[in-house]
């Protein structure tokens, strides 16, 4: 800690006190002392920008780099369970704020790098930009902080778990999360800029929160009021006991506040308190570094948190005392509020493309614009930086175009907003056809006219969000929407458009192996050649190496026809980066072994293994795989090997679990198979798929009551949700009849009922009910109830053609006849349906 000076008043052993005569002031005020601080902090973010051009580079030569050192990284190890470089960072950062202060952002960010340079060259021409005071909008920083780094675990840990127990259904415009099943490391990524913006969006990203933020919000405008790490820093800042503290040598002469480039007002705070309190000062020491006394220095003490104003201190006027703290009055400042969320809203993913910060950058400069058109119509004189866009009550030139400016940002904020709107509302939509994927192309599905409706206008609505050159008012849909409309089109039988969609994903997106087989399952519906489905999965090869299920198939095939070389092609075609991938390795295994190659097989399952990393949960299901390969072949020693390597990996999928327990128990390893059984039935994320198959499990180990029990559990879990009830149903009613038992039947038709009441016009849960009554000789109510499937689903001829052929089972030739011939004249009209 600095010396006390000298000069400093001292107290007498009487108690009173010598106070120090200061000497008049005269003449002009002393202009601002520079900082050489600058320079130095300017030298360290000069090199923190060579070290990410370094990174950039090392990925383009190499292939791989080490992951993003950005905090925003740190939702990827919240959500996903992956411990990357910027979680590290961002922890190391928390921790040094807690003991340093803000360092970290005013040395070390990037952002505040450009903020600065803005600053520095608006001052070389003359420009000083006022910083703008809102209290509200100082809020935002910490909302953002909350949204990316708490919501989606509080969601997935407290807020749905709550609900479900309490019997409340998720809202549809409630995205779900998934589920964390664990965490591994992640420090070196072959994708370097998998979540940054394009390289056309991220200049004028830079561009509008490195500058024109600084121009019309001050100096770090968007770390004020834009910056979701900024929502961390700064209330973990109230705690640091390292800070800008003052020694008695303090005359206030305002230099440090002149100086300090983080809005924060340190000649009244260290009078008042003695040290700054502010949580937006970033230890740029341009403040020590200026006073001409030496008064403020750097040391630790008391938190901020505990700060007390000192003895007289804040007793002056707010003229005289300390500053307004906010420039809008309290009305304007709840406009400027509304203004900025209505405009984030409509800014985010405009044209697809603008990342969230962006947006928040966007909308806080719109809220400012804001509150400058309110004093435009309330005072007679308004300026705005050197630009004086009212006087005495009239207008100026400038005036104009800054109104021209914010009549254009409104007008894109609109248009970009409707179009978001269109879409919200297609999603949400979407959400409400609850159709399982796997049935809608099934030759006896129908929808219900419930689910024809909202998938008539979802893609009605997506239509109208789409690009002007295809029928639209907005912009392109991106893949994850192409998906949907592909699905809609296909739920109301329109193959040429799901078609059409899927394409456009495998062309634009970054489709899966299920996605390509689905494409393929459409052109197969669509009467499609085998050589059409073929091409379509070679191009879909050709463009996205890593779909190594689609390049399995099309071997397989290729080889079938054309010969093992012709086959082995494929592989052989592959670079060494997608070689070095192991579910490479695991479908190639898979190829040799549909082939009836056991030797190449077996060689193709080493392989695999030796890219599998022990301990590593991800890579759990790649073992698992090839362990049941592997017991097709049966090769028992590898079966054992690969089944070690899976309990090592400690996989959390209950459906993992149930496949693991079953290896276990035909490698009769039965004590660890039945604790994986237990562990994946007890699993918190069973859902009821899992229970089924835990069930049948139990059975086939003649565990008969465990595996009724587990059929109750699946029902609770059911309750409310018509497909799973109706799974849940058809589970009860197998069971019956492979054990000649009629309670266990007739309950699998009671849950068909349950299930039929809860969506009653839905064709393919009341023909499922059906199927279930006659597997009871309930005939002629099974006639009646598929009758009434085919009525609802009034252009399938399969429904129509089941319900004949039921009630000629049960002898009512009437009906039979009936709606034989109703099937027929549906099979005249049925374009799309096989």
């Amino acid at each position: 800690m600095p010396r006390r000076s000298k000069h400093v008043s001292r107290v007498r052993s009487d108690g009173t006190v010598s106070l120090k005569v200061c000497r008049e002031r005269t003449g002009k005020p002393k202009p601002p002392r520079r900082s050489r601080m600058g320079y130095w902090r300017a030298g360290v973010l000069v090199a923190v920008h060579v070290a990410i051009i370094g990174h950039i580079i090392w990925w383009l030569a190499s292939g791989k780099a080490i992951s993003p050192v950005e905090p925003s990284e740190s939702m990827q190890t919240l959500e996903r369970g992956v411990i990357n470089a910027g979680f590290v960072f961002f922890a190391v950062a928390l921790l040094a704020t807690l003991v340093m202060g803000r360092y970290v952002c005013g040395w070390a960010c990037h952002v505040i790098a450009l903020q600065d340079l803005c600053l520095w060259l608006l001052k070389k021409v003359g420009i000083r930009p006022r910083p703008f005071r809102s209290r509200l909008l100082m809020l935002v920083p910490l909302g953002l902080a909350l949204y990316m780094f708490v919501w989606p675990s509080f969601k997935r840990e407290l807020l749905y778990p709550a609900m479900e127990g309490a019997g409340i259904e998720r809202p549809v415009w409630m995205k779900p999360v998934a589920e964390l099943s664990g965490f591994e490391t992640e420090f070196v990524v072959k994708d370097f800029w998998a979540t940054f913006p394009a390289w056309y969006m991220a200049v004028p990203f830079l561009l509008i929160i490195g500058f024109a933020s600084v121009y019309f919000l001050g100096a770090k405008g968007f770390c004020t009021y834009g910056c979701p790490y900024g929502g961390f820093f700064a209330p973990v800042d109230k705690i640091s006991p390292l800070r800008v503290r003052v020694t008695d040598a303090c005359e206030g002469c305002g230099q440090c506040t002149a100086a300090c480039t983080s809005n924060v007002r340190v000649h009244e705070e260290v009078r008042d308190y003695g040290k700054v309190i502010d949580p937006g000062c970033m230890k740029t020491m341009d403040c020590v570094a200026v006073c001409p006394n030496k008064a403020l220095y750097i040391g630790f003490g008391a938190p901020a948190l505990f700060a007390r104003k000192r003895d007289g201190a804040g007793s002056t006027s707010r003229g005289a005392g300390r500053a307004r703290s906010s420039d809008p009055t309290f009305f304007e400042e709840l406009i400027v509020a509304g203004v900025f969320l209505l405009l984030f809203a409509c800014y985010r993913q405009m044209l697809g493309s603008v990342p969230m910060l962006m947006a928040v950058g966007m909308a806080g400069i719109g809220g400012f614009c804001a509150w400058m058109l309110i004093r435009m119509l309330r005072d007679a004189n308004v300026r705005l930086q050197p630009w004086q866009l009212k006087l005495r009550g009239r207008i100026r030139p400038a005036g104009w175009a800054f109104v021209l400016l914010c009549v254009s940002g409104a007008a894109a904020a609109g248009w970009s907003g409707a179009v978001r709107w269109e879409r919200w509302q297609a999603d949400l939509l979407h959400a409400q056809v609850h159709v399982p994927a796997s049935l809608a192309l099934r030759p006896e599905f129908a929808p219900s006219p419930g689910e024809r409706a909202r998938s008539e206008r979802a893609i009605e609505r997506y239509g109208r969000a789409d690009a002007p050159w295809r029928g639209g008012f907005g912009w392109k849909l991106n893949a994850d929407e192409l998906v949907r409309v592909a699905f809609l089109s296909v739920v109301l039988g329109d193959l040429e458009r799901a078609e059409s969609a899927l394409r456009e994903v495998v062309q634009t997106g970054k489709p899966t192996d299920s996605l390509v087989f689905e494409l393929a399952a459409i052109i197969r519906a669509r009467e499609g050649t085998q050589a059409q489905v073929d091409e379509a999965m070679r191009l879909a090869l050709d463009r996205h190496q890593h779909l190594h299920g689609v390049r399995r198939e099309l071997a397989v095939r290729t080889a079938s026809a054309k010969g093992v070389p012709a086959g082995e092609r494929l592989w052989d075609e592959a670079g060494e980066e997608v070689r070095e991938d192991l579910w490479f390795w695991v479908e190639r295994a898979r190829y040799w072994g549909a082939l009836g190659s056991t030797s190449r097989a077996v060689d193709g399952i080493e392989l695999a293994i030796s890219k599998i990393e022990p301990g590593r949960r991800s890579q759990a299901g790649a073992a698992i795989e090839l362990a049941e390969i592997a017991g097709a072949l049966g090769d028992l020693d590898r079966v054992g090997r690969l089944i070690d390597l899976a309990i090592e990996a400690d996989p959390r999928d209950p459906g993992l679990h149930l496949r693991l327990a079953a290896l276990l128990l035909q490698m009769g390893r039965n004590e660890e198979g039945l604790r994986w059984l237990e562990r994946g039935e007890t699993s918190e994320r069973a859902g009821v798929g899992v229970l089924v198959t835990a069930s049948q499990i139990r059975d086939r180990l003649g565990q008969a009551n465990e595996a009724e029990q587990l059929l109750r559990l699946a029902e609770s879990k059911a309750r409310g949700q018509a497909w799973d009830m109706m799974q849940v149903g058809a589970a009860w009613a197998s069971r019956g009849m492979e054990r000649g038992e009629v309670k266990a039947m007739e309950r699998g038709v009671e849950l068909f009922e349950q299930a039929t009441d809860l969506q009653p016009d839905s064709p393919w849960l009341l023909a499922q009910r059906a199927v279930g009554l006659a597997n009871m000789q309930r005939l002629e109510e099974a006639g009646g109830v598929m009758a009434r499937a085919a009525e609802l689903g009034d252009t399938n001829a399969v429904l129509a053609q089941r319900a004949s052929e039921l009630y000629r089972h049960a002898g009512n030739q009437g009906e039979a006849a009936r709606w034989q011939e109703e099937a027929e004249r549906r099979g005249g009209v049925q374009e799309v349906r096989p």
